[in-house]
């Protein structure tokens, strides 16, 4: 009688088959996964953006969101995004006022854009509307990207004309050279 189970040349073959699937999808997968990451940074900075006008709409107060260093807005979007209450209107964070949410962004990508986002007591845009990039490397279809308009409604950058590219905007590809 013959008695069930594996032999130890079956697992070699099942363990060595395995191992060339997981080498040969390891660069999809990575990519994947980085994708993915980017991604969720580029919603995380939309929330921000949506709690940011909200809360300029409810208090009526001009709210801005900025990278902080030292209480003045920097343009290094690649830290920590801050969103605070700007009650005198000076566009930097000064005594009295409150920081509303704070947001870290990942060390390893690159986030172009403006100086700062303000939002004017009725949720309108106050500083230029535009595109903040998300990117990372060269491959531009894991450029990411939030679109800010005239209006403060902002959205996560998508691919409108299917070219593999996510559309800044104005309708163009994300380009961050």
């Amino acid at each position: 009688m013959r008695e069930r189970g594996f032999t130890l040349v079956e697992l070699l073959v099942t363990l060595m088959v395995a191992g060339i699937l997981v080498t040969i999808s390891y660069p999809s997968l990575s990519r994947f996964f980085r994708d993915n990451q980017l991604g969720a940074e580029a919603s995380e900075l939309q929330s921000l953006l949506v709690t940011s006008r909200h809360h300029a709409l409810n208090y009526q107060m001009p709210v801005v969101v900025c990278p902080l260093v030292g209480g003045k807005c920097a343009n290094n979007w690649a830290g920590e995004i801050s969103s605070f209450v700007d009650s005198n209107g000076s566009g930097e964070l000064d005594n009295g006022e409150e920081v509303l949410q704070r947001v870290e962004a990942t060390s390893n990508s690159r986030i172009f854009g403006q100086l700062r986002i303000s939002f004017a007591a009725d949720g309108i845009l106050a500083s230029t509307a535009g595109t903040i990039e998300i990117c990372e490397g060269s491959d531009a279809s894991l450029y990411h990207g939030v679109v800010v308009d005239p209006s403060g409604r902002s959205r996560v950058a998508e691919d409108l004309d299917g070219n593999g590219v996510r559309d800044d905007r104005n309708g163009n590809a994300i380009n961050c050279n």
